[in-house]
């Protein structure tokens, strides 16, 4: 396409000099009104279809890039939304970390749903006082169960880690996800764990360095 549009523009400005140096002669000669009827309402007219071409590649090339641009601005927002979108395997069974025992699946308004408000499927262990929310639209664990200590230890992390990520988002534009998956990259070394180790779902109060996560 761009070989195209210089190719075009070439012809198009050689073609539009030739026209006027030859009209310059034309006229000089005392042949101006012969030009005219011959010269100026053939070629002329060829010459403007050599330019309307051009225009249209000049548009179209313009119309890719602007295209391009916007595909690599919201790519990410797609490739997340085709990952929600995706079928998920769902779980069906969970054990509790504290005494080993499988755990229970309960709904909103089920005897040992522990909050008011509907989250979705939660795996609730009573006896350990111990529970993990799901994934959106799943049954899968957003990480290992946690009791009211962990719980509290989590949300203290999360206060201190999640402005990274957010911080981010405003300064460079991108989306949730890719600003969230830096910020692990970035912990991952500081707990000695992979990164699919590191979120704060999945530790426990035994994990490198969590405590001084969770403290700042």
């Amino acid at each position: 396409m761009i070989v195209g549009i210089v190719v075009t523009g070439i012809a198009s400005f050689s073609s539009i000099a030739a026209l006027i140096i030859r009209a310059i002669e034309k006229v000089q000669s005392g042949e101006g009104l012969a030009t005219y009827r011959t010269f100026w309402l053939v070629e002329f007219n060829y010459v403007g279809v050599l330019i309307l071409f051009g225009a249209i590649l000049v548009a179209r090339y313009r119309e890719y890039r602007e295209w391009r641009h916007l595909e690599e601005k919201y790519s990410d927002i797609r490739e997340n939304t085709m990952k929600k979108r995706k079928p998920q395997r769902q779980t069906t069974s969970c054990d509790c970390d504290y005494c080993n025992q499988p755990a229970r699946l309960c709904v909103f308004g089920g005897q040992d749903y522990p909050y008011r408000s509907d989250f979705g499927p939660i795996w609730v262990c009573p006896s350990c006082d111990a529970w993990v929310r799901c994934h959106e639209g799943t049954t899968n664990p957003l990480g290992r169960l946690a009791n009211a200590e962990l719980r509290e230890m989590r949300s203290k992390a999360h206060a201190v880690f999640d402005p990274l990520w957010q911080g981010k988002m405003r300064r460079d534009g991108c989306a949730e996800g890719v600003a969230r998956s830096a910020a692990y990259r970035w912990l991952s070394p500081l707990l000695s764990k992979q990164v699919h180790e590191t979120y704060i779902a999945h530790l426990i109060m035994t994990s490198p360095s969590f405590g001084d996560i969770s403290e700042g």
